[in-house]
């Protein structure tokens, strides 16, 4: 597989898009998969008046898929490109740092090929 480096943002795209789209996870790249609440009520069987906040299992299934791939697309990038990335959390984050880097240069440098 292709790692990103500074030069190859288009080649590199065309290679990976396809693969997160098999995978259906572009959702977590485009906002489609929205984060649900960290934590929900749940009742206390006993009585209807009193209720916990516990994590919400959808929350936890849901930031555990987005660590992992964000952990698959830094796995795919050069050391040059890793410190463009360093503290970000979430994949959506990791994918918009790297188009906003590299995008328009790679548009201009398809235009001039």
């Amino acid at each position: 597989s292709l790692r990103r480096t500074p030069n190859n943002y288009l080649l590199w795209g065309a290679q990976i898009l396809p693969l997160i789209e098999s995978k259906d996870m572009q959702g977590f790249l485009d906002g489609g998969y929205e984060m649900p609440k960290a934590s929900i009520a749940t009742f206390d069987n006993n009585t209807t008046d009193e209720y916990n906040e516990v994590q919400n299992p959808s929350y936890i299934a849901w930031r555990r898929s987005g660590c992992l791939f964000r952990r698959w697309i830094t796995s795919t990038l050069s050391k040059e490109v890793l410190g463009i990335i360093d503290g970000l959390v979430m994949a959506q984050d990791v994918w918009r740092a790297l188009e906003e880097t590299f995008a328009q240069d790679s548009k201009e440098r398809g235009f001039d090929l």
